[in-house]
């Protein structure tokens, strides 16, 4: 994996860390954790660009012991403005339909950037153990916007699990335990 690829990946998923953690405004402890495992598992990249200019900013926040959700809003923003390319990827390319070389390898580009999102998103989400009604509806939302059942198969079980729990309910504690033993599978544990 080239390092502009390993970086773009690294990115997208902090991207969808930040926005999972953010989804229902309360940040706990473990989602601190979150981040701090994303700063550690990316250390070699420091030095690139956009690394270079947000994790001194990270670690500023992290050094606090705890982060307000406006710092977290500020977060997200600054990723917004440092990867606005990441963030204005057209998801819809990968369920165009594909004729040329140049055409399947960006249509392949935005399926990866859409399960990077998605698997930060699932990691920011599970930071602190639980799945409320707010973080499924986002998760309903990005699955449906970036097409997660029909461009990846390994995210159908966890698409058709979200489906089947109504909108707008909190989950129950066996829809909660099935989704937990389902993201782990997909992404590790978070």
């Amino acid at each position: 994996m080239t390092l502009e690829r390993k970086t773009d990946r690294a990115f997208r998923k902090l991207e969808g860390i930040v926005n999972g953690i953010l989804v229902d405004s309360i940040i706990e402890d473990s989602e601190i954790r979150q981040l701090e495992m994303w700063c550690s598992d990316y250390r070699d990249l420091c030095e690139a660009h956009p690394f270079n200019q947000i994790v001194p900013y990270i670690n500023r926040i992290l050094a606090e012991g705890r982060i307000s959700s406006e710092e977290m809003e500020t977060l997200q923003w600054f990723i917004g403005q440092l990867y606005q390319d990441s963030v204005r990827e057209d998801a819809g390319l990968a369920a165009g339909n594909t004729d040329s070389v140049a055409d399947r390898a960006a249509a392949e580009a935005a399926r990866e950037a859409a399960v990077d999102r998605l698997t930060g998103l699932l990691c920011g989400i599970m930071a602190d153990g639980s799945i409320n009604a707010a973080e499924l509806a986002t998760l309903r939302e990005c699955m449906q916007k970036n097409g997660a059942s029909e461009n990846c198969s390994r995210f159908g079980e966890l698409f058709r699990t979200v489906e089947t729990i109504p909108e707008n309910r909190e989950p129950t504690p066996d829809e909660q335990v099935q989704l937990k033993k389902i993201i782990t599978t997909l992404v590790g544990p978070c």
